[in-house]
């Protein structure tokens, strides 16, 4: 098995650590002020090592007057090296401070969000890595959707011109504006609704979220008994003008083609076009927002 990557906050830890000999926390949100200020300064691992003598803060790597300085300890006196400037050495006193707790840092905004969200597109939505293939005009239209909006989208594109990304992003900032949607993929949707139909039980959180938001729909070929269902979702959805977001890699007859039988597959077409714009991802020479054919 492939070894997995670190994340881009893997190799802040790693680099503090390497720089400094200091150790800091995997997750940016529940960061201490003083391992913000220590990830700012050493986190990308383009600047040498820290070291006592050259005079630099440990903190922010500002110039410091490092002449030790006395102090009384067991009614002696000894000679501390300056390490820090001022300002970081309130952040290390608030760091260190014993009657600090984990009440005392900003909890994440985005708890679903942080999750549920992949690894692969984690770093992409945060801006830690911009990969150059991403279509970024159609990211930053499709982050900018709210279910104030008439309509949702589906987001069509080859693989890897950021339609998932984009799904990810808006589903962020949707959380961080009180609207947290349900997301799901494509074969998860597949699972509940077969499993929906065989047991005859109804699926109210998918009709009645504020939000839907389903990644790479058509991803396998649904049976007639889930194609069914999905009708079903999307037509109640529509009827209390409640908003999906998609990705798909199909466009047109080739995503209803998905769906077993034509009439089904047409009908949930047709329950998409009712449902939401076209934003089409990279390459695509038409309108890049348009009606659903």
């Amino acid at each position: 098995m492939k070894p997995k990557s670190p994340s881009i906050h893997d190799l802040e830890v790693r680099n503090v650590s390497d720089a400094t000999g200091l150790t800091i926390g995997n997750v940016p949100q529940k960061r201490s002020a003083w391992e913000k200020r220590l990830v700012e300064t050493w986190g990308k691992g383009d600047r040498a090592v820290w070291d006592q003598g050259l005079g630099i803060c440990k903190g922010c790597g500002c110039e410091i007057d490092s002449t030790p300085t006395p102090m009384r300890f067991a009614d002696s006196e000894v000679f501390i090296p300056s390490s820090v400037c001022s300002p970081c050495m309130e952040l290390v006193r608030e760091h260190y401070d014993p009657a600090r707790t984990d009440e005392d840092q900003d909890p994440t905004q985005t708890p679903k969000w942080d999750q549920n969200c992949p690894q692969r597109y984690r770093d992409v939505v945060l801006g830690f890595a911009k990969p150059a293939r991403v279509d970024w005009e159609h990211y930053d239209r499709v982050r900018a959707w709210r279910p104030e909006e008439p309509r949702g989208l589906v987001l069509i594109g080859a693989p890897g011109a950021g339609k998932t990304c984009a799904f990810w992003a808006l589903a962020r900032e949707l959380e961080l504006a009180g609207h947290a949607p349900i997301t799901i993929g494509s074969l998860e949707l597949a699972r509940v609704l077969s499993e929906a139909a065989r047991d005859i039980k109804e699926v109210g959180w998918l009709y009645r979220c504020r939000v839907l938001m389903v990644d790479d729909l058509g991803k396998e070929r649904a049976t007639p008994a889930a194609a069914a269902m999905l009708w079903e979702v999307l037509d109640r959805r529509l009827s209390a003008n409640l908003p999906v977001i998609l990705t798909t890699n199909f466009d047109g007859p080739g995503l209803a083609r998905r769906f077993g039988e034509d009439h089904l597959g047409d009908a949930i077409r047709r329950r998409i076009g009712d449902l939401c714009r076209v934003v089409r991802f990279k390459g695509d020479e038409q309108s890049t927002t348009k009606e659903a054919a």
